[in-house]
């Protein structure tokens, strides 16, 4: 009988299951034994282990996991983690554009971030998602639902040594690209419209505050008093930004970042900035009055306006994550 389940646990691929969804019962059966996980971690039951919802996690064994498991685990996600890495600078992943993306020569910001996951979440073997707003809307709920970014922190902040951070790293890319398989493609991604709304203006290091108020079409000059629009801006991060090869591949993003944020008149952030605490808040918070702001303008009934309103949203995110890249922890 113990064998039976023993092969029913091995076969049984692991269910996506959003964490708000997937719960287990609070007494355990003998059956909901504790089983290893193929990423080296025990879990309490087979529930527990299919609710973690982390892509190509299995159960090897009944039982807890033990050392030899773990430290096979170790030694993997750090191969995985450096092939990962190269496998990015050689795709290009970080500056990676697909062609649906490009409509009427404009680029639909949307459709590119997915592109980029995808193909960051490729060179990871694991599934991509689709293209278009509901993809990208539907992946970034599930995102912060299952808190990968707010996770990760306080996982590194644990580690006493790089094995270990590797291991979350693997862990917070696992948690990212399943969230990625959520957003399967539902409809063609449009083009950003061109609109006279310019960017708000520059307010302090910390992310703005949020609202739920849409932008209106008369939001006073950006930064550098220049009326800039999202037509204005991403023909200057296509002509700007592309960065060219890099005797450092693995700070090409970094360098990206910084050149689109020149081409509002910001300043980007050191390199030692990015990974900061207070960056990863303050981005989080952005991406949250993201939503806020798409949700309100969605609100209006007038499609020109609504359009208007979603470029000024569009231009909004960059700004503040332009103003968070300069943020560093004292």
């Amino acid at each position: 009988m113990r064998s039976t389940m023993m092969l029913a646990v091995l076969l049984l691929p692991v269910v996506l299951a959003s964490d708000r969804n997937c719960t287990c019962p609070s007494s355990p059966t003998p059956e909901d034994s504790a089983v290893c996980g193929s990423d080296g971690r025990t879990y309490s039951s087979e529930c527990e282990l299919q609710c973690a919802g982390l892509p190509g996690l299995s159960a090897t064994h009944l039982g807890p996991c033990n050392t030899t498991v773990v430290a096979s685990r170790r030694r993997r996600s750090t191969v995985e983690l450096e092939e990962w890495r190269k496998c990015q600078a050689d795709r290009k992943c970080a500056a990676k554009n697909c062609e649906e993306c490009i409509v009427g020569g404009f680029t639909d910001s949307k459709c590119r971030q997915m592109c980029q996951e995808n193909c960051i979440c490729g060179c990871a073997g694991l599934p991509t998602g689709g293209l278009d707003e509901d993809s990208h809307d539907r992946w970034y709920k599930c995102f912060q639902e299952r808190g990968c970014s707010s996770k990760k922190i306080p996982c590194y902040h644990n580690c006493d040594n790089q094995v270990c951070r590797n291991l979350c790293a693997m862990d917070y890319i696992r948690c990212n690209c399943g969230c990625i398989q959520h957003a399967p493609d539902t409809s063609t991604p449009a083009a950003p419209t061109t609109s006279t709304t310019t960017a708000p203006t520059t307010s302090t290091t910390t992310a703005p505050t949020s609202t739920t108020a849409a932008p209106t079409s008369t939001t006073e000059a950006s930064a550098t008093d220049t009326d800039w629009t999202w037509q204005k801006y991403t023909v200057c991060v296509d002509q700007s930004c592309n960065c060219g090869r890099s005797s450092a591949p693995e700070l090409q993003g970094i360098r990206k970042a910084n050149c689109t944020c020149s081409c509002m008149g910001l300043p980007g952030g050191d390199l030692e900035a990015y990974d900061s605490e207070a960056v990863q808040r303050c981005l989080g918070d952005c991406g949250d009055q993201e939503i806020k702001c798409d949700q309100a303008c969605r609100g209006q009934k007038d499609q020109k306006k609504q359009k208007e309103c979603l470029d000024s949203c569009s231009l909004r995110k960059h700004q503040c994550r332009c103003e968070c890249n300069s943020t560093k922890e004292h």
